[in-house]
């Protein structure tokens, strides 16, 4: 059930939201000035001194590579992501664009995945090679970055991000963590990252390697009506608020990595509400410090992108502009 003033409080972002667009634009510059007026730093985990780190994974398009893409996103924003999230295989060699990330000012987020492995080969040693290879590369790269490594790990044997049952991945995390310390590649910041809905039903904190393994806490959730079949319509906070109780008694900073929402052809400004009301519920929940959206279709052909209306990509724009998460630019 949604409370009485977060409905309130979502219900005047969308109002506020549909004047601004009926008057004729939102003044991205207005909006960033009348939030803050001192810029954010950085301590050394990657956590702001204030607000939230804001930016995205942007989808690759017709851009001739992913960096374009990301450049033209900016473009059209009128400012700088200050994170820029990639997906890595777990052989990756390719770190162009990391650095092209650090010289530019934005903090990369690395979704290293495991699939290709399993927990219990990682764990065994087997794959130490590997491990130690992308450890050195990540340390060359000078500056701290956020590494997502096997995030997903408790979705349902058989699919892509599932590498074993919680014991083997705990041993495997921790593995991981272990050879990384042991390399010098102290400069990534370990996110640990589940999935939001299973923080309901306990099954992801079965998956949690100890707070001694991890630097951030994360979880990714979506909104999946109406291109899932029996999928109800959400909210930022209905998706989120169990893996935020659960993330803020560990003490650590808390991540979305992963968010999106699609159009709802019933309510052409729905989808722009949800997005303002995220930027509500977030700034009321202050224990967390990044969140990167998904602005892309979805292998399963969900259009979460943040261009899919005018309406909806005024609300991205807002969000992004607020001084509360554009706080480095």
């Amino acid at each position: 059930m949604r409370s009485s003033r977060y409905a309130v409080a979502v219900g005047a972002a969308a109002i506020a939201l549909a004047a601004c667009t009926a008057a004729g634009a939102v003044s991205v510059a207005a909006s960033a000035d009348a939030a803050t007026t001192a810029r954010a730093t950085l301590d050394s985990n990657l956590v702001p001194s204030s607000g939230v780190l804001w930016g995205a994974w942007v989808q690759q398009g017709a851009a001739a590579t992913h960096y374009d893409a990301v450049l033209a996103l900016e473009s059209k924003l009128g400012y700088k992501l200050t994170i820029d999230h990639h997906y890595r295989p777990w052989t990756n060699t390719f770190w162009t664009e990391e650095k092209q990330d650090i010289a530019a000012g934005r903090t990369p987020l690395i979704s290293w995945t495991a699939q290709g492995t399993t927990a219990a080969a990682i764990a065994s040693g087997s794959q130490d090679a590997n491990i130690v290879r992308v450890a050195q590369a990540i340390k060359s790269l000078g500056s701290p970055v956020l590494l997502r490594f096997a995030y997903e790990m408790d979705q349902p044997q058989g699919s892509p991000r599932y590498v074993g049952q919680p014991a083997d991945f705990i041993a495997a995390w921790r593995h991981v963590y272990t050879i990384f310390q042991q390399q010098g590649a102290t400069n990534a910041r370990f996110v640990w990252c589940a999935i939001a809905y299973n923080f309901v039903t306990g099954k992801a904190q079965q998956y949690y390697p100890g707070d001694a393994y991890v630097d951030w806490i994360g979880a990714d959730g979506y909104n999946w009506y109406p291109g899932r079949s029996g999928a109800a319509w959400k909210t930022f906070g209905d998706i989120f608020s169990a893996f935020y109780t659960w993330g803020t008694a560990h003490g650590k900073p808390l991540m979305i990595p992963e968010t999106g929402v699609m159009e709802d052809p019933a309510l052409a400004t729905h989808k722009a509400g949800w997005i303002s009301g995220a930027s509500v519920w977030l700034q009321s929940h202050p224990g967390i410090k990044a969140v990167s959206y998904f602005d892309s279709i979805s292998p399963a052909h969900y259009n979460f992108t943040a261009t899919s209306s005018s309406t909806a990509f005024t609300a991205f724009r807002t969000w992004g502009a607020t001084g509360y998460f554009n706080t480095l630019h």
